[in-house]
Parts: structure tokens; C-alpha cells; sequence
């Protein structure tokens, strides 16, 4: 079994854009904006982790109260959303938590309309945890103007990362 539990327990919430375009706190009907590719996303309160959610009462996680299951390959998904312009300086931000066991990652990626493939846009995350609440802000000004989705992929194996 892996160590732990929630990753990229992620609320995108007071804004996801510094223009506010798009933002998610998970207290409300979350499936109109997300869906989810391959299973293993919940939504609601965090039994584990660093005691509760950033904001509000739920979150996002890979599990809410226990290990994450070997072997998955899963993306959270956003709707389809438009960058805002490069004058905008549009920006991701969202509250992570996480707890990686070796071989296990994750990443946040994007894909503009049209594309099949996602692209990341952020480091990958592997063997290693956070025991606090951080809020990372990943540029998107190279996507400006366009129509895109952002997934927070998830991926454990102890063959090898993503």
C-alpha cells in the first residue's frame, strides 16, 4: 500500500486567474465544471491530510480518507475555459497538499481545443510530500486567448513516472 492518501488536494478558489475568469471551491455542483478520466477523484471532506480543507469544507483529492490505489492513471479535468490575454498576465493558481510513495507523480497539464494531447505546464511532482498548504501560480500567458482544459494528473506505478 503507498503512504498516503490525498494528492493535489486542490482548491482552485478565490481565483484561478488574476482576472477571476475561472475559479472552483468544491462546495457547490462541481461535475459542471469537471469530469474525471479513469476514476480514483473525490470530492468532500478530507478525513487525512493536514486536517481539513484550504477553504470551506470540501476539496478535491485522489482519496478523501485513506491510500490512493496502485496502478492508476487518472486526470481531474476542467471544463473548457479561455486564457485571458498576455496583458492580463494570466496565471493557475490553486491550495495543494500532497504525499507521493516512490514511483508515484503527478503534474498539471493543459490541452488547447482541438488537441488530443495533454501538455504539461507545471514540474512533476514525485517521492515527496508537503506537510502544509502551498499555493503554486503556473504562467499561462503562453496560452493567451486561447480555449483550453486543465487536468491535475495523477499517475502511481512503482515502474516509473508519467
Amino acid at each position: 500500500m503507498k503512504n498516503f492518501i490525498l494528492i493535489f488536494i486542490l482548491v482552485i478558489s478565490t481565483s484561478c486567474f488574476a482576472q477571476s475568469n475561472f475559479s472552483e471551491g468544491w462546495e457547490g455542483d462541481w461535475n459542471q465544471n469537471w469530469t474525471i478520466s479513469n476514476g480514483t477523484w473525490q470530492v468532500g471532506v478530507p478525513i487525512n491530510g493536514p486536517g481539513s480543507a484550504h477553504g470551506g469544507q470540501n476539496c478535491a483529492a485522489i482519496v478523501l480518507n485513506g491510500n490512493y490505489p496502485p496502478n492508476a492513471n487518472t486526470r481531474l479535468i476542467s471544463s473548457a475555459i479561455t486564457i485571458p490575454g498576455s496583458t492580463q498576465n494570466p496565471r493557475l493558481r490553486f491550495w495543494q497538499w500532497f504525499s507521493f510513495s516512490i514511483g508515484d507523480s503527478a503534474r498539471v497539464e493543459i490541452k488547447t481545443a482541438g488537441d488530443v494531447n495533454w501538455i504539461p505546464v507545471s514540474g512533476r511532482y514525485t517521492y515527496t510530500s508537503s506537510n502544509t498548504w502551498s499555493c503554486p501560480l503556473i504562467d499561462l500567458s503562453s496560452y493567451a486567448g486561447q480555449n483550453v482544459q486543465i487536468a491535475f494528473h495523477f499517475y502511481s506505478n512503482s515502474d516509473g513516472y508519467v
